[in-house]
């Protein structure tokens, strides 16, 4: 299999769901609240995983900046949320993302989310990433 790619999560709110059956539920859910299916991104196993810890980030001199304090042992909350998505990945959860462009929109995904049992539920804005409700 060839490598997957993962890039910074722009304008989405990711959560953890434990079970397939719980992914499902989630898309039909955002799907019937007026998502579209092309706003929504999920990833599970170990390919996914690998390809968030080898992301980036951000990208351009902040990725710099980020991956310098990673090398010299400085932590970032940044650092901290991507590895907790990693670990659920590791651990066979799923991790399911929705494009939120606006803040009705993402206060929307994050309801739904939650509703449905997801964890973890985080918005990646461009300068921020804020915990979902």
């Amino acid at each position: 299999m060839g490598k997957t790619e993962i890039q910074y999560p722009l304008n989405r709110v990711l959560g953890v769901v434990e079970t397939r059956a719980d992914l499902d539920a989630a898309t039909r859910e955002l799907l019937a609240a007026g998502f579209f299916a092309e706003e929504i991104a999920t990833l599970s196993g170990n390919l996914a995983a690998d390809a968030v810890r080898s992301a980036g980030g951000r990208g351009g001199s902040l990725d710099i900046v980020m991956r310098m304090g990673e090398w010299t042992g400085l932590s970032d909350s940044e650092g901290a949320v991507k590895a907790q998505y990693e670990k659920a990945l590791r651990d066979g959860r799923f991790v399911i993302g929705v494009l939120a462009t606006t803040d009705e929109r993402r206060t929307e995904a994050a309801r739904l989310l939650t509703e449905r049992g997801a964890g973890f539920v985080h918005y990646f804005g461009r300068f921020d990433i804020q915990r979902g409700q």
